[in-house]
Parts: structure tokens; sequence; C-alpha cells
């Protein structure tokens, strides 16, 4: 299955991620939508792809979080536009989105031997410079780690 990496950020006055998550698994739908807000992008694979979520090592302020990926996300569908309906949770419909994704699932995950998760664990899939294209892109990326969950939501279809 196709991996990407999404860049972001955690802070202590907004941990937007895991609030987005837990309102999403609060709302018992099965279905997750949230956005890409900063630039389009064409990289992504036209079938469904696990996207893990990178906290930026230089725009995130909880030291414990930085430079690390916490959650993946199933992503089943993406597009330019909004996924709407009645089980599907909205995040962030407020945002102007680049791409929108629709999700089926996410995991809290660490390495099989409980060490975070970060870049190392990670090669660009066409073997580029994971640490330039994470800049400008949602890169093609391939796990080298085996993986543990923590805990998770939702079902795969």
């Amino acid at each position: 299955m196709a991996e990407y990496i999404y860049p972001t950020r955690v802070n202590d006055r907004d941990p937007w991620l895991k609030v987005m998550l837990d309102k999403w698994e609060a709302s018992n739908r099965p279905r997750l939508c949230f956005p890409w807000i900063l630039f389009d992008v064409n990289t992504i694979s036209d079938h469904s792809f696990w996207l893990y979520m990178y906290y930026s090592y230089n725009q995130s302020d909880i030291p414990s979080l930085k430079g690390v990926i916490e959650y993946r996300i199933y992503v089943s569908n993406w597009g330019h536009s909004k996924f709407d309906g009645p089980d599907v949770y909205r995040a962030r419909f407020h945002e102007p989105g680049k791409i929108w994704f629709l999700c089926e699932r996410f995991e809290k995950i660490c390495k099989i031997n409980n060490e975070q998760l970060g870049l190392p664990d990670f090669v660009h899939k066409y073997n580029k410079r994971l640490g330039s294209t994470i800049r400008n892109s949602i890169p093609p990326v391939v796990c080298k780690a085996k993986l543990k969950i923590i805990n998770s939501y939702g079902e795969i279809a």
C-alpha cells in the first residue's frame, strides 16, 4: 500500500491533530474529511494510502514531539472538493483547503520496541532526499520500521 508523509505541527496552544482525531472518534462517524491547506499537491496516488502525520521539528513547540510521527491515517479518497455526508465527520471545513482527504481509520503508532517514529524510519519512495521533499510536498515514502499500534479508530473497508 502507498505511504506518504504529511508535514504538520503540534503546539501547546493548537494541538489540532489530536483534537481532530478525538472529535472524529467521539462523533461515532465512520469517515473523516480534512484538508491540506498549504499548496496544491501532485504527488499523491489515486489509490488508498497511509498518511503519516509528521510533526515538523522547526514548527512544533512541544520538545518531546518535535520530529515525531505519532499518528497515521488511512485515506480512502482525496480530491479538490470537500467530502460530505451523514457518515462523514467534517474537520476544518472553514479553512481554504487545496486538497481534501476522506479517511476511514487512524492509528496512534510507535516502533515495535516502543520508541517514537521519526523521519530516519522512512525513505523517499524514489530515493530523493526526504528532508528536502518534505518542505514543498506530501512525499511518497516507505516506512522501514516495524510498527506497534497503540490505539485506533475506524475500519478499513
